[in-house]
Parts: structure tokens; sequence; C-alpha cells
């Protein structure tokens, strides 16, 4: 069996923040997907978001990660 999987991921600013601070991660031959909050209001909610997702982006296996 064949396994397909096409995966993508939206987000916008809303209607207070000047800048999107969200992130996603959506590596569909790793199974990785996640979704990042740069929680808007805080100090480079931007940055920490795209490094979190930079270094999830990076994992050959989530379960293994996590451990």
């Amino acid at each position: 069996m064949v396994d397909h999987r096409t995966s993508g991921g939206v987000s916008e600013r809303g209607p207070v923040r000047r800048v999107n601070e969200d992130a996603f991660v959506a590596n569909d031959a790793r199974g990785v997907y996640a979704v990042i909050d740069g929680m808007g209001g805080m100090g480079n909610g931007e940055r920490a978001a795209a490094i979190a997702a930079d270094e999830l982006g990076q994992v050959d296996d989530l379960r293994l990660a996590l451990r």
C-alpha cells in the first residue's frame, strides 16, 4: 500500500497585530507537523516561532525527539 500525504498551512496576523508571529511545519515525508504560536505582544515572538519551526523541520522522527 502506498501512502500519499499532502499537507499545507495558512496563518494570518489577525486584526490586532502588525506582524504574523505564528509559524508551522508540514513535512509529509517525515510525518512531522506542528503549529507554533508566536505569542503576539511578547518580545521577539516571531523569532521564537521561526527557531522552533526550523528545529522541528529538521527532526527525522518526532517520536524519538520527544524522548
